[in-house]
């Protein structure tokens, strides 16, 4: 026990772990989010531009009827804003695990 205390002390420096009892390594949670993040990012990314994508196809394909039309541009549109939002959020969760990174110190440009 004692020496899993020890192990899972000397961790804290390096971020928060989950140390393994036989002290054979642990899991970086920062890492684990940061991946995590990442992933998700790039998930809602493809799916807005899959939307991007339907909404040019039902523009095409609309034949001048306004209500379709209507439609498309909207799917297009509510994709954009999906897009830019998956975008800051990837660069917000950087930003804040730089920031955490360096010890909650904000450097300039």
């Amino acid at each position: 026990m004692d020496k899993l205390m020890f192990l899972a002390a000397n961790n804290i420096s390096g971020g928060i772990t989950a140390a393994a009892p036989d002290g054979g390594g642990g899991i970086n949670a920062r890492n684990l989010v940061t991946s995590i993040m990442g992933w998700l990012t790039f998930v809602v990314g493809v799916i807005s531009v899959v939307f991007i994508i339907i909404g040019g196809i039902r523009y095409i394909t609309s034949g001048g009827d306004a209500e379709k039309v209507k439609k498309a541009k909207n799917t297009v549109l509510y994709a954009c804003i999906g897009l830019a939002v998956a975008i800051l959020a990837g660069a917000i969760a950087a930003f804040i695990n730089s920031t955490i990174q360096s010890g909650g110190t904000v450097t300039g440009p």
